[in-house]
């Protein structure tokens, strides 16, 4: 208890100290307006879990993701690549286990777009500052205390809202379970499928925009309130459905009639990327990351998320 309530003093009087301090800073730049009309970002780390967790419902891997918008019209062209390396079936139950593959290609439309001015937090630094090491019982801990500086800096925040829609093509194991009978030609149980599907999605985009870059005395530029952030809402259907046994067997009524399944899903979503040059921000890439949470035609609830960079963002 003391040792919480010493913390929490140290943590106080840290956040005052620095609340005290002075910096001075220009606004190089104020502009949400800035959208690339071309956005490529690279998926460096992804990773996939589907639940109800089979020993087979976890995959990692790689993508491409971004947009094709119009510099004049309210209108776009929105991508996903996503491509595993790893999925947790070709350890756990076969090599035979297909890798997945996804492809999203859809139209975007905004149909409301306002600028409002709105103050930022522009974060200036974030360090580690005291590490302490204690134990309980006989469990040992480190605690990391970390400080992070920032000001507040007038500047203005760009709303737009959308609708969206496209086409999903996705391929993937597909976990069976037991008791939907034996490949005829083996024996064996049919354990997993490959799986392939082709799915409408349909829903609404909100984007949020802010491009407020400064140039302080003691942290030189910082362009860390230069961004955009899209979230999503959207409803799947999958009309087209097939699943297929290593051996070729054709199990697609099979699964149909045995398990508890539904070609209808829905997922919200959230990405966000870099979008000024380099030339402005002195950032040559920039943080991209993306996350879905929702449920799978035929695959049922699931999480995705993935981090990255921004690789290009081209305004003019």
């Amino acid at each position: 208890m003391k040792k919480s309530i010493l913390s929490l003093i140290f943590c106080l009087s840290t956040f005052l100290a620095f609340s005290q301090e002075s910096v001075k800073y220009t606004i190089v730049k104020d502009d949400p307006s800035v959208s690339p009309w071309l956005s490529v970002n690279l998926d460096i780390f992804g990773m996939e879990v589907t639940m109800p967790k089979e020993d087979f419902g976890t995959n990692f891997g790689i993508g491409i993701w971004g947009h094709v918008e119009s510099p004049k019209l309210p209108v776009g062209i929105q991508y996903v690549f996503y491509r595993s390396y790893f999925d947790v079936g070709r350890l756990e139950k076969s090599e035979d286990f297909p890798n997945t593959t996804e492809l999203q290609l859809g139209a975007l439309y905004f149909f409301s777009d306002k600028t409002k001015a709105k103050t930022f937090a522009v974060g200036l630094s974030n360090k580690v500052i005291a590490t302490e090491r204690y134990k309980q019982g006989n469990k040992s801990y480190e605690k990391t205390t970390s400080e992070t500086k920032s000001v507040d800096i007038p500047g203005h925040l760009r709303t737009q809202y959308g609708l969206r829609g496209g086409l999903m093509f996705r391929s993937s194991g597909f976990p069976l379970g037991e008791g939907l009978g034996k490949d005829p030609a083996t024996g064996d149980p049919f354990e997993f499928a490959s799986y392939g599907s082709t799915s409408i999605y349909a829903g609404i985009l909100v984007r949020y925009t802010a491009n407020l870059i400064i140039k302080t005395d003691n942290y030189g530029l910082v362009p860390s309130a230069t961004k955009a952030s899209n979230w999503f809402l959207d409803a799947i259907i999958a009309p087209v459905n097939s699943f297929r046994h290593p051996s070729d067997a054709d199990i697609n009524q099979l699964v149909k009639d045995n398990r508890a399944t539904s070609p209808i899903g829905f997922r919200f979503g959230y990405q966000t990327y870099a979008i000024e040059q380099r030339a402005v921000s002195g950032q040559k890439f920039g943080l991209a990351v993306r996350g879905e949470l929702g449920v799978r035609p035929y695959l049922g609830f699931y999480g995705a998320a993935t981090l990255g960079i921004t690789l290009v963002k081209m305004t003019k």
